[in-house]
């Protein structure tokens, strides 16, 4: 099963006092155990995706960093 997970969603799931806290909870248990997750090289971390995309909206192209893998999204880096 393959899942796109909102950050909203998933931040919820770690915030106690967040209103959807017990709700995320639950759909994260009911599939836990049918979802994998991968670690194979062309996998990006979800929030080096999240930081790519705050950098678009916001028109920033160049990001401090040591993470090669910033150059397959597309950022020029600087570190």
């Amino acid at each position: 099963m393959e899942i796109f997970i909102d950050s909203s969603a998933f931040i919820s799931g770690f915030i106690k006092t967040d209103s959807n806290h017990k709700q995320a909870i639950k759909c994260q248990e009911s599939f836990s155990d049918s979802v994998k997750f991968s670690i194979r090289s062309k996998i990006i971390a979800f929030f080096d995706c999240l930081y790519v995309a705050i950098m678009k909206i916001n028109g920033i192209d160049k990001i401090f960093t040591y993470d090669e893998h910033f150059k397959k999204l597309g950022v020029a880096m600087i570190g």
